[in-house]
């Protein structure tokens, strides 16, 4: 895949998932307004926690794995033979998806007891109808992640962006269109509603291509289940975080969940903002260079992968961890939504920003794992994680209560981006730490005193907010030249992707293809 591939493939993926980002903002305001952060808002946080929970473990295991799995089958064995054991891995999730959301349905009471004790008997009633709703569309993201996988593995990204768009707007509009009358009920069907629509819409991958089989002893089968069983079971662990902090924000305060629970429903729409272009367009190349026993390859792609993901990663965090309680008040203070209620969400905010940053930089490096057909170590590096987690979240909750949590939250993932870059190193040949850090090092440097800027500008120069508009459009300048500081920046350091990126525009003006590929032709 050349260089305008890549950055074709990069810009589709991410500027869809930015109009979802804005869709999805758009349903969290109006939540906001119309909920506040009180019980109600509480019940629906903790309905939305397990369907959640299990989609992430679905989308992690099944897009790491399914992808290296079903390119090397290809390779190897040939088209047929791929589609045939695609089929029967769809039928297979199929049979056990629906199997999963009908044996949940009968627990949903007891596990919303343990999930948040604290809530209080209309709260607890309220979050059992809403799970209700929730629970089916479990059985429906796990089977569009799958096709989703499909169309990745063969280099074709825009439907699969497309759908996301599709999902986010039905929710919109049945909130938008019934939140009066449904009240919080109404996010929930669009929920169930969206999985269906975005479903159906990605189904045409097996057009001409599915086969009705279901066969457990298919050699393919079962080298994809000796691999995702590990992956599962260590998601299991590594997203068990948001169960625990339900548990104990439960008994804190009414709202203490919704604070949370806004700050939080930022932090996946910019994860992927962030990271999904990159880090979708480069695993398919690190899956086929790694099929391929090219490591030098793999290292030159996951050098310039997490290089890509901390030019983009680090003035995000750094502009929003300096703008935090405007961006909180621009989004969310409104209708039922206090300033109180902006102060709280904003000081958990600020640490769920850290802990994006290493999640941000955590994407590519986490799945050598899957490249190098060892998942097995990821159950007890999840044990691991998750026994420390539960330990420290308990003493910082009951020091410094809500702020304790958030702040739990961020040592996780630091660890966890510890762990993987440390396995990084050791199973890629000849990687050495200078080639991982310190580019990313000079990336952050610059991010950070592009920050310094942002930060004099908003502190020093603006001391008037008259008007509902003039801090908002304050900010958005002032953004726009820090970060065009901040590629000015990296520009005179002579950062190599910026250099890329600038001739790949000024090939697109002059109608010619650039000349250096960012990888070699494959």
């Amino acid at each position: 895949m050349t260089k305008a591939r890549v950055a074709k493939s990069v810009f589709i993926i991410t500027v869809f998932y930015f109009l979802s980002l804005l869709i999805n903002m758009a349903v969290q305001i109006i939540l906001a307004s119309r909920f506040g952060a009180g019980a109600e808002m509480d019940s629906y946080f903790v309905a939305l926690t397990i369907p959640t929970f299990v989609s992430l473990i679905l989308s992690t295991s099944i897009s790491r794995v399914f992808i290296p799995v079903f390119i090397d089958s290809r390779l190897k064995k040939g088209e047929d033979s791929a589609w045939k054991f695609a089929s029967n891995f769809v039928n297979t999730l199929s049979l056990f998806l629906a199997l999963l959301v009908v044996i949940s349905l009968f627990f949903i009471r007891s596990y919303i007891k343990w999930l948040a004790p604290g809530l209080s008997l209309t709260s607890h009633e309220l979050s059992v109808g809403l799970s209700l709703v929730l629970f089916p569309s479990i059985f429906f993201n796990g089977f569009s992640t799958l096709l989703t996988s499909l169309y990745y593995a063969d280099n074709r990204f825009l439907k699969p962006s497309v759908t996301i768009i599709l999902n986010s707007a039905v929710i919109f509009l049945m909130v938008f269109l019934s939140g009066r009358s449904l009240g919080i009920y109404s996010v929930a069907y669009g929920m169930i509603l969206g999985a269906v629509i975005q479903s159906l819409f990605l189904l045409p991958v097996f057009s001409g291509k599915y086969r009705c089989v279901l066969r457990f002893d298919d050699g393919d089968l079962k080298k994809i289940l000796k691999l995702i069983l590990p992956v599962m079971i260590g998601a299991v662990f590594y997203k068990a975080t948001t169960l625990i902090e339900k548990n104990f924000a439960s008994g804190i305060s009414t709202g203490a969940i919704s604070y949370l629970g806004y700050a939080y429903r930022i932090i996946p729409v910019l994860l992927a903002l962030t990271t999904t272009g990159i880090s979708t367009a480069f695993f398919p190349l690190l899956s086929k260079f790694a099929s391929s026993n090219d490591w030098e390859n793999v290292k030159k792609t996951y050098i310039k992968g997490i290089n890509s993901l901390m030019i983009i990663a680090s003035p995000i965090v750094i502009y929003l961890i300096i703008m935090r309680l405007d961006v909180i008040r621009l989004l969310y203070e409104r209708g039922q939504f206090t300033s109180q209620d902006s102060l709280n969400t904003a000081s958990v905010f600020v640490y769920y920003l850290i802990a994006l940053f290493f999640m941000a930089l955590s994407t590519l490096p986490s799945q050598i794992y899957v490249i190098t057909q060892d998942t097995k170590v990821l159950i007890p590096i999840g044990i691991f994680e998750i026994i420390a987690y539960s330990f420290y979240c308990s003493i910082l909750s009951k020091a410094v209560r809500l702020q304790g949590i958030a702040i739990a939250f961020a040592i996780y993932y630091l660890i966890a981006f510890s762990i993987n870059y440390f396995f990084l190193y050791i199973r890629i040949k000849n990687l050495s730490i200078k080639e991982i850090f310190l580019t990313p090092a000079k990336i952050f440097s610059v991010a950070l005193c592009s920050g310094l800027v942002l930060y004099y500008l908003n502190v020093f120069l603006h001391t008037s907010a008259h008007g509902p508009f003039t801090r908002p459009v304050f900010l958005a300048l002032t953004g726009v030249l820090s970060i065009s500081l901040y590629f000015v920046f990296m520009h005179y350091l002579k950062i190599e992707e910026v250099g890329e990126v600038k001739r790949m525009i000024l090939s697109k003006f002059k109608k010619e293809r650039a000349a250096a590929p960012i990888f070699p032709e494959t």
